[in-house]
């Protein structure tokens, strides 16, 4: 995986994580202090290196929460994890086309395995900021309930996107070894 795909990676996967410390600050400052106006463009780099050391943090966290989920769909295709890694390095030694492809499959599951967990901290997040920082009780419960089942479609939705392409990319890598490499 190239340098510059791998920062975008991360930057993608900390802003989550930025957001998500928004959101918590909010919640327990309220929003008076935002001065979203008048921010220079110079602040913006310390922004995105703290953002990029964020995503590398996260990206570890969340590979630990779902390291139990991805291990039971491993085994569904190999046994082990030596057999795994056998073929996995049998498919990159025979193109480097395929470890692109695969480098492009993991990014794109780093990142749904990121964002469905970033979501569901929203489900529970902009309820309770809602709740605390809002003065209208009306529009206060609209944007409860709206900003749950927003956020939580969207944790399932990126859910399943992660399981659907996890599966793919251990079924398709399986598949290669047993025509190619067994």
């Amino acid at each position: 995986m190239k340098t510059t795909d791998l920062f975008v990676e991360l930057v993608v996967i900390g802003m989550g994580l930025f957001i998500n410390l928004l959101l918590l600050c909010v919640l327990l400052f309220g929003y008076d202090w935002l001065q979203y106006d008048v921010i220079p463009a110079a602040s913006l780099l310390p922004v995105i290196a703290v953002i990029y050391v964020l995503g590398i943090v996260f990206d570890r966290c969340s590979d630990n929460f779902t390291r139990n989920t991805d291990s039971k769909i491993r085994t569904s295709y190999f046994s082990d994890s030596k057999e795994f890694l056998l073929a996995r390095d049998n498919a990159f030694d025979a193109s480097d086309s395929i470890k692109s492809l695969h480098d492009y499959n993991r990014s794109r599951m780093r990142i749904c395995r990121s964002w469905f967990i970033y979501w569901g901290m929203m489900a529970i997040l902009a309820p309770v900021a809602a709740w605390l920082r809002m003065p209208d009780v009306y529009a206060k419960k609209g944007l409860m309930l709206c900003s749950f089942l927003l956020f939580a479609l969207l944790a399932f939705v990126t859910r399943y996107a992660w399981v659907s392409l996890t599966h793919g990319y251990y079924s398709r890598l399986y598949d290669y070894w047993r025509l190619h490499g067994r």
